[in-house]
């Protein structure tokens, strides 16, 4: 018998795409996947999950469908994780754009026999049937402003999130208000998907979108109408959730059965991209430190036992971590199969290098007093000066400065962040900036002037 399994946010965990695959089968015919968005950022494996899908897509085009989520944007990407870890694995910007690219030609959603509506998040404010979701230039990452309502309807299928009546007692059968904690997208009520579905005569909705701590969740809208939540990265980010995916008949009608699991390495996982990245930062942070003691270790050999070097590196770095599980990731796995670590090899792997969100690269000298600041917090500044850039063309000028710097003002006049002499300092880094007498700044001259007024331990700010 036919069957459509829906897989939920993967994140880039190859660990649980395997799982997946040992629980319920591979692709092909009679057995359908429909995987339900948000392939990519936050984990480590990414690239693997985007090669797996796409290759299989091609071997079973009829029995491999790949909505899109909210994370399949190029913006998206570059703020969580996706473009950093194809830079740090290719060295590759055209890698990047290309996959973004095929990104813009995947569906909004798909239809399970008539019966199940599946889309990355929620249904549209409006009522709209399929045929008009359809309609929605999808090829465009942000619809331009003319197309108003279509750019609502897009964000409202990859951004929104449910409210239950029955628990949240503030929310309304009927609502559709503002999603303000994603900043896109709606909170929509049990009364908007009964609409929605009936009006394409449809039985149940299914999304992903939210981690919750069973891999799944139901919510019975009544007349027999079910919104289902399935998110499929155990786990996820370290808070220690159950994954889960959901198994249809072909024809979509009755109730899912409910597949749960956690990826057998989900430990490992816990230390996700990000912290990796930061970890790969105090190594560059730490690196004489670590000389030292390594060389110690060595004395007169060139190469340490494994072990040496994992006890050398929680040491230094203060980790409570064994890290000989990341040994092939921050060593390099030797061809000949040897539990050694070269010390010098290990440390010219680190250098002190900061990749941008939009792919700027620049070095600092080892020696650089500002290095160890900067390293930690180039992305977090970069996202400020790409905030300040109005016209996003790469260069701040005094004028946008300002008129930033005003508008937080407004906005933080009674917050914390507004105490002490952080309007005089933010003023500093403009003036030092630019006292040379250029008309803009561009993004590295930014991040080093605010690293020099704000991340240095002598001041009390924190970004």
């Amino acid at each position: 018998m036919q069957r459509v399994t829906v897989v939920g946010d993967l994140h880039g965990s190859l660990a649980d795409l395997s799982r997946i695959f040992e629980l319920v089968g591979w692709p092909g015919p009679g057995n359908t996947f429909v995987f339900n968005g948000d392939f990519v950022d936050r984990g480590d494996r990414g690239v693997e999950i985007i090669a797996a899908l796409f290759a299989l897509k091609v071997v079973h085009p009829k029995n491999i469908i790949l909505n899109r989520g909210n994370h399949e944007d190029t913006k998206i990407c570059k703020l969580y994780g996706f473009f950093d870890e194809i830079v740090c694995k290719y060295g590759c910007r055209a890698l990047y754009e290309k996959v973004c690219d095929v990104f813009t030609y995947l569906p909004l959603g798909c239809v399970i026999g008539n019966e199940a509506f599946v889309v990355h998040a929620g249904v549209p404010r409006t009522m709209v049937n399929i045929d008009q979701i359809n309609c929605i230039p999808r090829r465009k990452y942000w619809i331009a402003s003319k197309h108003v309502i279509l750019l609502k309807r897009w964000q409202d299928l990859l951004w929104s999130d449910p409210v239950d009546p029955s628990i949240d007692q503030t929310a309304k059968d009927f609502e559709a208000t503002p999603n303000y904690f994603r900043g896109a997208g709606i909170r929509y009520g049990p009364g908007v998907v009964r609409e929605f579905l009936k009006k394409n005569k449809l039985k149940t909705l299914v999304r992903s979108h939210q981690c919750v701590g069973k891999g799944w969740d139901e919510i019975h809208c009544g007349q027999d109408v079910s919104i289902w939540t399935v998110f499929s990265a155990s786990n996820y980010d370290g808070v220690g959730n159950t994954a889960s995916v959901l198994v249809f008949n072909g024809d979509g009608k009755g109730v899912p059965r409910v597949v749960t699991f956690s990826a057998a390495n989900s430990v490992i996982r816990c230390l996700g991209f990000k912290s990796r990245q930061k970890l790969v930062d105090l190594i560059c942070m730490n690196k004489e430190a670590l000389r030292r003691e390594l060389l110690s270790v060595a004395k007169k050999r060139k190469d340490i036992r494994e072990g040496e070097w994992s006890q050398v590196l929680r040491r230094v770095l203060k980790l409570n971590i064994d890290l000989r599980h990341l040994r092939g990731e921050l060593v390099g796995v030797p061809s000949d199969g040897s539990k050694m670590v070269n010390v010098e090899s290990f440390l010219e792997r680190y250098k002190m290098q900061v990749i941008l969100p939009d792919g700027i690269c620049f070095s600092l000298p080892e020696e650089d007093a500002l290095a160890q600041y900067l390293l930690p917090k180039a992305h977090e500044v970069a996202s400020v000066f790409y905030l300040l850039d109005k016209n996003l063309d790469g260069k701040l000028t005094l004028e946008e400065a300002n008129a930033g710097l005003q508008l937080a003002k407004k906005k933080l006049a009674s917050s914390y962040m507004w105490q002490g002499n952080f309007e005089m300092n933010a003023h500093e880094i403009f003036e030092s900036c630019f006292a040379a007498g250029s008309a803009f700044l561009e993004v590295v001259q930014f991040c080093r002037g605010w690293c020099q007024v704000f991340l240095q331990p002598d001041l009390n700010y924190q970004l």
